[in-house]
């Protein structure tokens, strides 16, 4: 079937309900049913029916790793969503505009009305009185052309008040700033859910691309492999799988990691995982 016979597939809403006692909202996702059909497990084992159009997974489902499995159906790959919080930071500096309306220096705010003289139209004068120059009315009347004397010379206006260039800001409001705040652990972490959800939908290729990811992860930074170590051997239930792709790691890192502090401590700490190493490892 190709991929865009699935685009023109009919669609079926997956749902994930908030996890007790959580703030968060449910979750909606809206998805072809040909490509959940022909690339996953998902659709048979919620049991929903051919005509049914809302599958709920369970509450335990990260949607995090359920929107990487959603990218990589559609993409091939995933990428990690980011990690962020937001921290206050300085009150930005009003635009010019916004300095001169919050200074009053802008229109007539505040001010008295204009003046409205019915009379003004038949002498061709403004109807607005200005504060600055009271005078500026009557300025208007026609002198004549002999009596150049009485011809007022208006004084020149204030200057204009200067304000720092800015880009526009329409509230006064303290700004977010925005701090990544991933860390090695926490990738770790979510790409473990990954491989989770893609051995329990049957998503074998993404599978394999969470495992390349977990292994990029341990070796740029060798301090997670004892937590690796610890989820991998740690569960009750034995992932065969699982626990060899850790001995290769470091079957394959070996000079790398055998100094590594980590490393020592997981040998202190003995255990299968040890067992596994010394059985696999030359020059262990």
């Amino acid at each position: 079937m190709s991929f865009a016979s699935f685009l023109s597939s009919p669609t079926v809403r997956i749902r994930i309900p908030p996890s007790p006692h959580s703030d968060e909202d449910e979750k909606f996702y809206t998805v072809h049913r040909s490509l959940l059909r022909n690339n996953t497990n998902l659709l048979s084992s919620s049991n929903i029916k051919p005509r049914e159009t809302l599958c709920t997974l369970p509450s335990s489902t990260p949607p995090a790793a359920f929107e990487a499995v959603l990218e990589h159906l559609y993409t091939g790959h995933y990428v990690l969503a980011e990690e962020y919080e937001y921290a206050e930071a300085q009150e930005p500096t009003p635009s010019p505009v916004l300095q001169a309306a919050m200074k009053g220096a802008i229109g007539v705010w505040g001010k008295p009305a204009a003046i409205h003289d019915d009379t003004a139209s038949k002498r061709n004068i403004s109807s607005y009185q200005s504060e600055l120059f009271p005078n500026l009315r009557n300025g208007y009347s026609t002198p004549s052309c002999g009596d150049k004397a009485d011809i007022q010379t208006l004084p020149s206006p204030p200057p204009s008040p200067k304000f720092a260039e800015h880009e526009p800001v329409l509230t006064t409001q303290k700004a977010q700033l925005v701090v990544k705040r991933s860390t090695p652990a926490s990738r770790l972490a979510a790409h473990l859910e990954v491989y989770a959800l893609a051995r329990c939908y049957a998503v074998k290729r993404l599978a394999e691309v969470a495992l390349e990811n977990i292994k990029k992860e341990v070796v740029a930074s060798p301090e997670i492999l004892h937590e690796l170590v610890r989820v991998v051997y740690g569960t009750k239930q034995k992932n065969e799988d699982l626990r060899a792709f850790v001995v290769g790691i470091v079957k394959d890192h070996w000079e790398q990691l055998r100094n590594e502090k980590v490393f020592a401590l997981l040998l202190k700490e003995g255990g299968e995982f040890v067992l596994d190493v010394f059985s696999n490892v030359r020059g262990f």
